[in-house]
């Protein structure tokens, strides 16, 4: 199992899907507008922010 695949796949799909319009579904943490961790409250970074 190749997991940059996985990644990309997963990406391709939700683009075709049209889900970037509808906006993010999160609070943002510390005003950087990423996801933020529910226990930490730091926000998320690098390719954890792709999968959320």
């Amino acid at each position: 199992m190749d997991i940059r695949q996985v990644i990309t796949d997963k990406i391709i799909t939700l683009l075709e899907r049209g889900t970037a319009s509808a906006g993010p579904r999160w609070t943002g943490g510390k005003a950087t507008g990423l996801p933020i961790n529910a226990k930490t409250g730091e926000p998320y970074h690098g390719i954890n922010v792709l999968l959320l």
